[in-house]
């Protein structure tokens, strides 16, 4: 495991944070002197602290981990434990799916060791109208949010008219993905250094997200106690495909 000072966070996400329809003003400032740092996995090997059930390999070519379809990584604690509702968090991950058949398959599950509370980003799938890729599921005590990136274009959920990116993304490429959930709420998705949406911060009462609100997730996000990569905390697909540079960041701003 790695660490990135709050300063160079700024730079990295200023960087990946190019947006072209919506001002983009969430990241300000630092303070001179503060150095909070944030954690970072899988950047040039299989970092020891995950325990490797079934056979997780790192790939010397592509410089990644290997996910077989059958095998995951668990980090016993939280890499975002100390995520606020008043901070935010962003993570950000380089994924290459060499799968394109499994809907639920999971890139990352941030959980509590139940099914009731868990954050996850799915790797998904190229059928189904593609409604399951890059899914962030979210779940606070039971009751969920499903930011689809699906619906990237639709102006009723985000607040531009990009166009969506599953309709273009191709499994066998890499892609860098970045989701980012702000101080006010809003929940961004950045694709290959350009901001792709803006789900807006009363997401929940659009009739998508069951009510759960973007406070209860930041709220929740702290109380996790484990990480999967490469599967679900649910009985879903595990995945197949390369994972690197994975980036947790407990503070958005």
């Amino acid at each position: 495991m790695k660490k990135m000072t709050k300063r160079l966070l700024s730079v990295f996400l200023a960087a990946v944070m190019v947006f072209t329809t919506v001002p983009f003003t969430a990241i300000t400032a630092l303070a001179d002197g503060d150095e909070r740092t944030s954690q970072a996995y899988l950047v040039d090997g299989i970092d020891s602290e995950f325990s490797n059930t079934g056979n997780v390999t790192w790939n010397a070519t592509e410089k990644a981990a290997y996910f077989d379809g059958s095998s995951y990584l668990t980090l016993p604690s939280n890499p975002l434990a100390n995520a606020t509702n008043s901070s935010g968090f962003a993570i950000s991950f380089d994924v290459k799916r060499i799968e394109a058949g499994n809907a639920m398959s999971r890139i990352l599950d941030l959980n509590n060791g139940t099914e009731s509370n868990t954050f996850a980003i799915n790797g998904g799938s190229d059928t189904n109208n593609n409604y399951e890729k890059y899914l962030t599921l979210a779940k606070v005590n039971g009751t969920e949010c499903r930011y689809y990136a699906n619906d990237f274009g639709n102006t009723a959920y985000c607040d531009n008219n990009s166009a969506s990116f599953c309709t273009e993304e191709e499994a066998n490429t890499w892609y860098n993905i970045t989701v980012y959930m702000d101080t006010s709420g809003y929940y961004w998705y950045a694709v290959d250094g350009v901001v792709r949406a803006r789900f807006l911060n009363n997401y929940n009462t659009q009739g998508v997200s069951n009510g759960v609100t973007a406070t209860q997730i930041k709220n929740s996000i702290a109380g996790m106690t484990q990480l999967f990569v490469g599967r679900a905390i649910y009985n879903d697909p595990y995945f197949k495909g390369y994972i690197k540079n994975l980036h947790f960041f407990d503070f958005a701003n």
